[in-house]
């Protein structure tokens, strides 16, 4: 790889070989002597003579280098427009890129309908995105409200569970108050009779002590079996009336 310039030394060649034995070196273009050798003295005469700073990687600077014929720059700038377009697209390649855009334009047409579709299905999807939003707050709402009720019915529970007791307890007074009343009422009953038959007992009159006595002395009277046999019908008599 060789370039030529008109440095201060004259016109020199630059030259890099590049396979098994790569080298560099300078070499005058007019005399065809070598002036510098070696990768870094001409990596420094190559510095020098563009005045750049030794930072620049050349390997990057070259690849990106646009070259125009010396002494020739200013004077296709003053052509007309059409011999400097034609003069400057040769340099730059630029049909190469218009080649690669023609090229591309099918590409382009896909890829413009493609964004086309992401932007519609982008808009579709904020809208939803929104929606999203507003059923979250929804939701939250819902379940702060379930998470009140819950509360509550765990809280109601409670004084169920407390209020089922309180009631089994009245239930079990209800039923004692009325075996209460059942047993009162039979205890009246009961009352009433022994005061009826005390009453009745009170009526007869008859000291049964006495009434022993009159039956022994019955049976000392004459006609003793017909005297017992009275004796006998009103005691009987007396006894039904008690009962």
């Amino acid at each position: 790889m060789t370039i030529d310039f008109k440095g201060s030394i004259g016109d020199i060649i630059i030259s890099r070989r590049i396979g098994n034995n790569p080298h560099y070196k300078i070499k005058n273009s007019i005399l065809d002597s070598q002036v510098i050798l070696g990768k870094q003295d001409v990596q420094s005469y190559i510095y020098d003579i563009l005045k750049i700073s030794k930072d620049m990687e050349l390997e990057k600077l070259f690849s990106e280098i646009l070259a125009i014929p010396q002494e020739f720059t200013t004077s296709h700038f003053m052509l007309p427009p059409r011999q400097r377009q034609e003069i400057f697209d040769s340099i730059l390649g630029v049909d190469i890129y218009r080649d690669c855009f023609e090229k591309l334009r099918p590409v382009e047409g896909l890829c413009k309908k493609e964004i086309a579709e992401c932007k519609l299905q982008i808009g579709k999807l904020e809208i939803h995105l929104e929606d999203y939003d507003k059923e979250v707050s929804r939701l939250k709402e819902l379940k702060e409200n379930w998470n009140r009720l819950y509360g509550k019915i765990k809280d109601s529970k409670i004084v169920l569970v407390e209020a089922e007791k309180k009631l089994k307890k009245f239930e079990e007074m209800e039923d004692y108050a009325t075996e209460k009343g059942y047993l009162q009422d039979q205890i009246n009953r009961l009352r009433e009779k022994i005061t009826e038959l005390q009453g009745k007992i009170d009526g007869v009159g008859i000291d049964w002590e006495k009434k022993l006595d009159l039956t022994e002395v019955l049976k000392a009277m004459p006609d003793k079996e017909k005297a017992h046999h009275e004796v006998t019908e009103k005691y009987t008599m007396a006894l039904s009336e008690i009962e």
